[in-house]
């Protein structure tokens, strides 16, 4: 993470949202729209990131014209919201490079997986491309460079 600090006491976002707000044009609609959700960073609404658990994830490379030489890659994620009463997905379009900290063989994911979400950052990054990263309570850091992130909330319904 480049602005958001995470220290013993807590966790620290003011550097970050002082760049959202100065940069916020220059992101992607999406991507912005996500960043600048207002209940991104508010633990107390439902919705928020904090404390949710990844489900799934699925890297896609499609290709097109000969010998699939205009290859694009799409990863897609889907999060258990923190209360469990919805889920979220985030879906990265054309995706540069990626760092999504699968597990080696050394590795027992079992037992909680990559824990909680604690905290994401984005920024904008060369070639008019953002950078993401989460940072997870059990298995590191996921680090995604791509030309625009997709946000969707579903709620469960009883």
């Amino acid at each position: 993470m480049k602005m958001i600090r995470i220290e013993k006491d807590g966790i620290f976002l003011e550097n970050y949202l002082e760049y959202l707000d100065t940069w916020k044009e220059s992101f992607p609609d999406n991507a912005k729209d996500f960043a600048n959700l207002p209940y991104h960073y508010d633990l107390s609404d439902r919705r928020c990131p904090h404390d949710s658990w990844l489900e799934s994830v699925s890297i896609t490379e499609n290709g097109s014209g000969p010998r699939s030489s205009n290859r694009k890659t799409t990863i897609e994620a889907r999060f258990l919201g923190s209360y469990h009463d919805g889920y979220f997905s985030l879906e990265y379009v054309n995706v540069a490079e990626f760092d999504i900290g699968l597990a080696d063989r050394s590795e027992n994911l079992s037992a909680g997986g990559r824990g909680d979400w604690i905290v994401d950052e984005m920024s904008l990054a060369d070639n008019r491309l953002i950078s993401h990263e989460i940072v997870f309570s059990r298995k590191g850091a996921w680090y995604v460079l791509c030309q625009d992130i997709i946000y969707s909330w579903v709620p469960l319904i009883n």
